[in-house]
C-alpha cells in the first residue's frame, strides 16, 4: 500500500503496553451480527506524526511482521495475522471539521454519543474487530482506525496518516453543503496517496430536521466522485447521535475490504 503502515499483531501486548483495559464483550445488535469487538483506542500525537516520529507505540509497528502476500486485485495489499488467521485492515477517517467523524468512531466502537466532543488534533486510534457479513464462515475484519483532524491549518499533517490505508470514510454532514462539496478534495488528496484504497462517503447527522443536503446530493455526489477515480464509491447516510447506519457503513466496508484479500 502507500508505504509503513500500522499493524497491532497481539491485543494482549497492545494492552500490556498501553495500560488498555480488556476488550468490551460483543453486543449484538438488531442485524444479528455481533457488533464487534474492541481491541484498543489511543491519542495519537500529531506533532510527532509530522515530525516524521513514530504515531504510535512501538508494539504497534509492523517491521516484525512476515512480508505482506501479494495482492490478488486492485488496491493496497493487504496484511494478515499470521497468529489469528484474521485480515487487518487500516481505514482513515477523513472531511471537514465538525462534520461528526470522531462521533461516528465513538458510537460505533464504543457505543456512546457527547456532544462536547474535543476537536482532533492529529489523530486517534482504535481497533476494532468488525464482523464480515454474508461470509462462508464466520470471519471477522480488523480495522485499525485512525480519526483525522479536519481543521485546514492539520491539512498536513492529516495527510502523513494515510499512509498505508486501504480504505478511507470521507464524511459531511447534511447541515453543511460545504463539507460535502469539500470532500472532492478530501478524497483527491487520499487518492494521491494510496491509490487503489477503497473510498466510501459518508453523510452524518441524517437525524437533523435542518438538514441542508438531501439524501439524493449525496448519492449524485458519490457517483460523481466514482467516475472520477474510476471504481465504486458507497454512500452511506447515518446519524452518530441517534445511532442509525453506524454499524451498516462499517460492516459494508468490511465486507468490501474482504472480499478484495
Amino acid at each position: 500500500p502507500c508505504v509503513g503502515g500500522v499493524h497491532p499483531r497481539h491485543e494482549g501486548a497492545n494492552r500490556a503496553q498501553t495500560g488498555l483495559s480488556p476488550p468490551h464483550a460483543p453486543v449484538a445488535p438488531d442485524t444479528g451480527l455481533g457488533e464487534g469487538r474492541l481491541v484498543s483506542s489511543l491519542p495519537v500525537a500529531g506533532v510527532a506524526a509530522a515530525a516524521g516520529l513514530p504515531a504510535a507505540p512501538s508494539t504497534m509497528g509492523c517491521s516484525d511482521s512476515k512480508p505482506a502476500p501479494q495482492r490478488k486485485g486492485p488496491g493496497p495489499r493487504m496484511r494478515f495475522d499470521d497468529d489469528e488467521g484474521d485480515t487487518s485492515f487500516k481505514l482513515v477517517m477523513i472531511g471537514d471539521k465538525a462534520v461528526g467523524k470522531s462521533s461516528i468512531v465513538l458510537r460505533y466502537t464504543k457505543k456512546q454519543f457527547t456532544e462536547d466532543h474535543e476537536l482532533t488534533i492529529g489523530a486517534a486510534f482504535t481497533s476494532m474487530d468488525v464482523p464480515v457479513p454474508d461470509a462462508a464462515e464466520p470471519t471477522v475484519a480488523k480495522l485499525h482506525i485512525w480519526d483525522t483532524a479536519g481543521e485546514e491549518m492539520y491539512r498536513a499533517i492529516t495527510q502523513s496518516f494515510y499512509r498505508d490505508a486501504h480504505a478511507a470514510f470521507i464524511v459531511y454532514a447534511v447541515d453543511d453543503p460545504k463539507s460535502l462539496e469539500n470532500a472532492r478534495s478530501w478524497m483527491a488528496d487520499f487518492t494521491a496517496a494510496c491509490p487503489g484504497a477503497i473510498v466510501a462517503l459518508i453523510g452524518n447527522k441524517s437525524d437533523l430536521a435542518s438538514r441542508a443536503v438531501s439524501r439524493e446530493a449525496g448519492a449524485k455526489v458519490a457517483g460523481e466522485m466514482g467516475t472520477e477515480i474510476r471504481a465504486e464509491v458507497p454512500f452511506f447516510e447515518v446519524s452518530a447521535k441517534a445511532n442509525t447506519g453506524v454499524s451498516e457503513a462499517f460492516y459494508a466496508l468490511a465486507a468490501l475490504l474482504h472480499s478484495r484479500r
